[in-house]
């Protein structure tokens, strides 16, 4: 299940618990840093749907 928190509060959790399925995970220095990975690398659309 997604969840929106500000960046300040990913960069120093050290776990989140899913108020949707009440799953604790773990957020460890190599989780963050392979999440951050893959986000970086997510294409992003301009206006009109066109990737940019």
């Amino acid at each position: 299940m997604g969840f929106v928190k500000p960046g300040r509060w990913f960069k120093s959790a050290a776990q989140h618990h899913c108020s949707g399925c009440h799953h604790l995970t773990h957020l460890t220095y190599p989780k963050k840093l392979a999440l951050f990975d893959k986000y970086a690398k997510l294409p992003t659309m301009g206006i009109g749907g066109e990737e940019r």
